[in-house]
This record gives structure tokens, C-alpha cells and sequence, in this order.
């Protein structure tokens, strides 16, 4: 974050080569944008808010095109997610009129259209919310073939659960019928042989699209759907595909949700005989209970984590840091349950590893003298702190200096 701002402090405010006016005026743009992502992604909303339209004050300075639609879309995601529902309505039809006018940018646009659409629908709108959605659709066409399968899945499917929800069956099923053909065909390959992979992925970027709208439900569905086309077929990669879904639920700081997905991959890999990888997916899954409060199961799982490194380094040795990683985990846990005595064990046992294998130039070993310094500290007990945290800075001023 730090750096983006720097970045974006450079511009300030100002043009620094007219002669690349418009390309320095896009770089500001996405900077900003990307800053007000993160923002939301955090969970500030209105700091998210007000980079968006620092992002809209840059993007007006140029001729008003798919930049500032863009921009317009991501703020209208942001007002809706923080539960404005009428500037997100405003800044949405915004955006809507700029891609109209001036045909800029279809794969974008029709997006922005599901995501109106979306919006009217929730306000019982459902003519307004047909409407965008077929310009949505007659958007897609616009787009080379092939991107125009997930926005042509996405689209006919959001028209068919508008139907639905009006409790007309008949044209709901045409629509989702016309959907499975879309999938169905996009799982082709230029061979003409069909690609589970293909559908699954997808379906995956479907996903994507709720997720960053924070449909969390329908975001798993979509998930669902593709981890099932994935592993009904040897070729159907699911680990790629599962790898694939726990990388956007990290990017998008939601860690609830991507619980069980990390514990199907976890059951993936030992099924393998994977211990290594095991490991290293069982400390994950600590982090994520961890994050969300649930201790015990954090506990538990930190403990299999080390038992899994353990096996590893009598088997292949290298796993020190690791296992040290795995014990500071534990230890917090502990602290967490206000359980010093067990915290401070494994504080120490992390220690001694670097101390019984003499591998102390390690920046893992610096997080582990932190850690306790940092334990005394919150004890109340500064003089046992105090030659920890000289350790580590020592340690620290070696290694990085």
C-alpha cells in the first residue's frame, strides 16, 4: 500500500510529460484504483470511497471513456457492498450511459450490466433489471469469440433467475437451457474434443465475478460447479481449479469461505502421500481458524502441521523454519487462550532448533526472538525481554544490512 501511494504521490497532481499525457493519466488511474481496491478489501469502505473518486478525478482530466467507466463500476460495487443502494444505483447508470455512448470496452461493459441488473432486481425492478440484462447480452457479441463465453453464461443465467423469480418457469428454463449450451460448447476445444478443464474454469471466472461483488453464496455455487466438472473427469485438473478458487478467496480477504475448499485440498494431497505439501496446507488451514477465531481447531491443526514437518525432516531434514513457523503459530494460539506457560514452551522449543542445529542466520529466527521478546513484554516481565529483542535486532542489522 505504501508504495502505491508513492507511486501515486509522483503524479501530483500534475502531468510530469505532456507528450504522454493520456498514458500518464491511465498509469495514475489504475494506481489509484488498485489503492481504493485494497482499501476494500480491508474492509474501509470509505477510504475505498474516496480513492475511487480520487481515481475519477484523474480520469476526467482526459477525454471520458472506458477508464472512467471502469472506474464508475468499481465505486458503484463499493457504495453496494457498504449498503448505499442509491449512489451505487447512480454511479452504476453512470457508468451504463458512458459504455453506451461510446461502445468502448465490451468485455467490461457487460459486466457493469450484470451488476445493474443485479441491483435493480434486489429493488424488485425486474423490467429495468431485463432491460440491462439484454444489453448485456447483445454486449457479448461485441467481444472477440474467445472471451464471449463466461459473459454469455453469466448473462443468460442472470436472466434466467430474473424469470425465475417472477415466477415465469417457461422462459427461466429457455434461458438456463440456452446457458448449459453455451458451457457445453466453450468445453470444446479447437480439436473438437471436449475439455472438462475448460467448462470448469469457467465456471471459476463466473465465480470470480461474485466474489468481487461479495455474493458470497453465489460465488461458492459457481466454485461448486466447477470443482465438480473438474474432478468427474482424470483430466479435469481439480487441484489446478481448487488452487485456482483459494487464490481468489485470498485476494479478496475472504477466509471464512475459503475454509472447506482448503480442507478439500488438504484431503487431495494425502491422498497423494504429499507430506511436505501436507504440511504447508494443514499450517494454512491453522492460519485461516485462526483468523476467524476458532482456536481449537487452529490448535489441532497447527499440531498436525508439526507432526507432518516433523516426519519430513527426519525423512529429508531442511524443514527447520518451517517447523519453527509452525510452533510460533502455536504459540500465539496459546497466548490466545491466555495459556502462558504452553505459549512460552513453544516459543523456546522454536528457539532451540535454531540453537541445536547451529542454522541461526535465518530471518524465520529473527520472527522467533520477536516473538518472545515480545511475549515478556506483554507478561509484564521487560528484563526478560530485553536480550531477545537485542538478539533479534543484532540478528536483524547482520542480515539485512
Amino acid at each position: 500500500m505504501t508504495y502505491y501511494h508513492r507511486a501515486l504521490a509522483i503524479y501530483g497532481g500534475r502531468i510530469i510529460s505532456p507528450i504522454d499525457r493520456t498514458a500518464q493519466l491511465y498509469e495514475a488511474s489504475k494506481i489509484a484504483n488498485t489503492i481504493a481496491s485494497i482499501y476494500l478489501t480491508l474492509g474501509q469502505t470509505e477510504q475505498a470511497i474516496e480513492t475511487y473518486q480520487q481515481a475519477l478525478a484523474i480520469d476526467r482530466r482526459t477525454t471520458p471513456g472506458w477508464t472512467e467507466a471502469s472506474t464508475l463500476s468499481n465505486l458503484g460495487t463499493t457504495y453496494r457492498i457498504a449498503g448505499q443502494l442509491e449512489p451505487a444505483l447512480a454511479t452504476y447508470q453512470q457508468a451504463a450511459s458512458i459504455y453506451t455512448e461510446t461502445s468502448s470496452n465490451p468485455y467490461e461493459a457487460v459486466k457493469l450490466f450484470n451488476q445493474l441488473g443485479m441491483l435493480y432486481q434486489e429493488q424488485g425492478q425486474f423490467e429495468l433489471a431485463l432491460t440491462v440484462y439484454q444489453q448485456g447480452l447483445a454486449m457479448v457479441a461485441e467481444q472477440s469469440e474467445e472471451f464471449q463465453s463466461v459473459d454469455r453464461i453469466l448473462t443468460l443465467e442472470n436472466i434466467s433467475r430474473l424469470y425465475q423469480a417472477q415466477g415465469q418457469t417457461e422462459q427461466a428454463t429457455h434461458y438456463a437451457e440456452q446457458a448449459t449450451t453455451a458451457l457445453t460448447q466453450a468445453s470444446v476445444d479447437s480439436y473438437g474434443i471436449e475439455s472438462p478443464f475448460r467448462g470448469a474454469d469457467l465456471l471459476q471466472k463466473i465465480g470470480r465475478f461474485y466474489l468481487v461483488n461479495s455474493q458470497l453464496e453465489r460465488a461458492a455455487s459457481y466454485f461448486d460447479r466447477a470443482m465438480a466438472i473438474a474432478s468427474q473427469h482424470t483430466t479435469g485438473n481439480p487441484d489446478v481449479i481448487l488452487n485456482g478458487i483459494l487464490v481468489e478467496y485470498t485476494r479478496h480477504g475472504q477466509v471464512a469461505p475459503a475454509i472447506p475448499y482448503q480442507q478439500r485440498y488438504i484431503a487431495m494431497l494425502q491422498d497423494r502421500g504429499l507430506s511436505a505439501n501436507t504440511a504447508s496446507s494443514l499450517r494454512r488451514l491453522a492460519t485461516m481458524y485462526q483468523t476467524v477465531g476458532q482456536l481449537d481447531l487452529a490448535l489441532s491443526t497447527y499440531q498436525q502441521a508439526l507432526t507432518n514437518y516433523q516426519d519430513s525432516d527426519r525423512e529429508y531434514g531442511g524443514q527447520t523454519d518451517e517447523i519453527a513457523q509452525t510452533l510460533l503459530g502455536i504459540g500465539a494460539i496459546y497466548e490466545a487462550q491466555e495459556k502462558p506457560e504452553q505459549a512460552l514452551t513453544a516459543y523456546q522449543q522454536a528457539l532451540t532448533l535454531y540453537q541445536t542445529e547451529q542454522t541461526e542466520d535465518s530471518l524465520q529466527h529473527i520472527h522467533v526472538l520477536d516473538a518472545l521478546a515480545k511475549f515478556y513484554n506483554t507478561q509484564g516481565q521487560g528484563d526478560q525481554a530485553e536480550p531477545y529483542a537485542q538478539q533479534a535486532q543484532t540478528l536483524r542489522d547482520r542480515l539485512l544490512h
